[in-house]
């Protein structure tokens, strides 16, 4: 059996997703119908070219599912191209109630052609293609609400910015990577940057704002009173002898950490400027953070004995401390195969590799400023998909 499934995908989102993985387990074709509704002409965010390409890039995967657009009445278009079903995804009683009335109108037209509904599923019932657009305007993370270029795409489109992340080991040079793109980058366009450390930092000392105050105590609650300053601030030296020596407390840190630090991220994030913002720490690979900067991370490495002597040098600690610093972290090869396995799942992202191995200042970010130039003047349909380097 054909089957039709009609929607403007202005933009694509995770529940039409499930809608077309369902409908494909289902008939034998399904054609992923892009509507172009004359009523809303200069409504759209998106050309219905880059519609179309979207939900090119969304089904390719599917054998038995191809992407057209169209216009005028659904039935019509189903009954003259030979289409067995119409599919409609219901979110909730307002959705079923407009598409019974529809249903009505192709039964009379078309009985021919039926019209099956597919219920979305629980956890996707509360996105639409309204409130991805209205989170992304405000400056939220709709990685969970659409794919990942989608999501690229919509800040583009909607904020006029690009992320991009810097991660490496400790010692490995990635804020000098990280400030030097921003500085070069600075001379075509605005580009920001952003310290996840700092932002770790921000989140340790004493604040009046709630969610601050509230992660102090649920630390001191969970490592003892002892890691408190006598203002009240988190002594990050102490507690950091606590949770390195222990994975199960650095995990327990992170997991505490987690949800104020994306906080003052966004925080700071939606204030900056349009253009590119460079996101830099070590916590986007390891905390499986990189959905943030839509798997666009420059991964710096440099040689242990490189690190070793920057890490002695910089924070004037022996050099057995640091060594067992540098040996704690997930090596870069590891770093560098979590970011390809969530390109992979994804089916997006752009990784660089930078290898930082000496103390020169003068490491040419030439290619990969030319890429982002471009990918930020393009659209994910004329851009590069999944890339490395």
């Amino acid at each position: 059996m054909r089957a039709i499934y009609a929607f403007s995908g202005d933009p694509i989102t995770s529940g039409h997703i499930d809608v077309v993985c369902r409908a494909a387990t289902t008939y034998d074709e399904v054609t992923v119908a892009i509507g172009e509704n004359p009523s809303k002409q200069g409504q759209y965010l998106f050309s219905l070219q880059e519609r179309l390409c979207m939900a090119e890039k969304c089904f390719d995967r599917f054998p038995n599912v191809s992407c057209l657009s169209f216009t005028g009445l659904l039935g019509e278009y189903a009954y003259r191209n030979g289409f067995d079903v119409i599919v409609k995804g219901v979110r909730n009683n307002s959705d079923l109630e407009g598409e019974l009335v529809q249903f009505a109108v192709n039964e009379t037209l078309h009985p021919t052609v039926d019209t099956v509904f597919f219920p979305t599923r629980p956890h996707l019932s509360h996105i639409s293609s309204g409130v991805v657009k209205a989170i992304v305007a405000e400056g939220g993370d709709t990685s969970d609400y659409c794919p990942l270029f989608v999501k690229e795409e919509l800040e583009k489109k909607i904020l006029n910015k690009f992320t991009i992340g810097v991660a490496g080991g400790i010692a490995s040079g990635k804020t000098h990577i990280a400030r030097k793109l921003v500085a070069e980058l600075g001379r075509s366009m605005t580009a920001s940057y952003v310290s996840m450390d700092d932002i770790g930092h921000y989140v340790l000392e004493s604040s009046s704002s709630s969610i601050y105050s509230n992660t102090g105590k649920r630390l001191a609650k969970r490592f003892g009173d002892e890691i408190l300053n006598a203002n009240g601030a988190i002594d990050r030296h102490v507690l950091g002898q606590i949770v390195f020596q222990d994975p199960i407390a650095l995990a327990s840190l992170n997991a505490i950490m987690r949800e104020p630090m994306l906080a003052r991220l966004y925080e700071l994030t939606r204030e900056l400027p349009v253009g590119v913002i460079v996101i830099e720490g070590a916590i986007l690979v390891e905390a499986k953070w990189t959905n943030l900067v839509n798997n666009n991370v420059i991964l710096v490495d440099a040689p242990e004995d490189v690190r070793l002597r920057r890490l002695v040098r910089r924070s004037g600690i022996k050099e057995a401390e640091a060594l067992t610093k540098i040996k704690r972290q997930i090596s870069a090869a590891q770093r560098r195969s979590v970011i390809k396995k969530r390109i992979e799942k994804n089916q997006w992202g752009r990784l660089w590799h930078i290898d930082n191995n000496t103390d020169d200042t003068e490491i040419d970010l030439d290619s990969i400023i030319d890429e982002i130039i471009r990918i930020t003047s393009s659209t994910s349909c004329t851009s590069s998909d999944i890339t490395g380097h």
